[in-house]
């Protein structure tokens, strides 16, 4: 737990007075924005909520100002394998490719959110890291030069292949916040609970790769 004097601003020396919800008078949320342009609306933010990918909480800052505060839990994996790990060395992910095309630069670990079902997160540690890696960021390995374009679609799901990874061990490296205002949620305030793990894997081709992600269908919400 990390002590609210070493909170960034605007929530250092603040105190957690409790969980939240939507409805709740206190938040004094302005959701006019919501929605518009690129950023997502209310029924996407109690989506978030319903499925644990996000908490509502309400803080009180030092000047007695209530804050509602959106929380989310981010696994940051540095995936090796057992004789890289003794020399330092982990995967990078520098690009990433969507569905439709378009590609981006990452230059940054491999990440993957987490549900607030898997706090706290060192009671949890392996299956998270079983899941982030063989389920999620990892799910398909690919040979490097992989790439959608013309004459190259995107390829399907395939429910029959098994990932040829497996987390051998997991070691916790750190855990730090960041605050921001959210960029999905206009004026709402998000805090970033970020956690670095070294996971060693066994399966882990010993050249250049790619990887495929598949979305999951939408969960149905009662």
């Amino acid at each position: 737990m990390v002590a609210a004097s070493n909170l960034p601003a605007p929530l250092t020396d603040g105190e957690l007075i409790n969980s939240a919800s939507l409805s709740d008078p206190r938040q004094g949320l302005d959701t006019t924005d919501w929605g518009k342009d690129n950023t997502k609306g209310v029924s996407k933010f109690w989506k978030e909520i319903k499925l644990n990918e996000a908490a509502l909480e309400l803080w009180r800052a030092a000047d007695g100002t209530l804050i509602p505060v959106r929380t989310t839990h981010v696994l940051r994996a540095k995936v090796t394998s057992p004789d890289r790990y003794e020399r330092g060395i982990f995967l990078f992910n520098t690009w990433q490719q969507y569905g439709d095309g378009r590609t981006r630069t990452r230059n940054g670990l491999l990440s993957e959110k987490l549900t607030t079902d898997e706090m706290p997160l060192e009671a949890n540690l392996h299956e998270v890291c079983r899941r982030a890696v063989t389920e999620e960021e990892m799910q398909r390995v690919v040979e490097s030069t992989m790439k959608i374009g013309l004459g190259r679609p995107a390829p399907e799901f395939d429910p029959t292949y098994t990932c040829p990874l497996e987390v051998v061990n997991e070691h916790f490296v750190d855990h730090i916040i960041e605050l921001e205002k959210s960029k999905s949620y206009p004026g709402l305030l998000t805090m970033y609970h970020l956690y670095t793990v070294d996971i060693i894997c066994t399966g882990l081709p010993l050249t250049d790769l790619n990887t495929l992600e598949f979305e999951h269908p939408d969960k149905a919400l009662f």
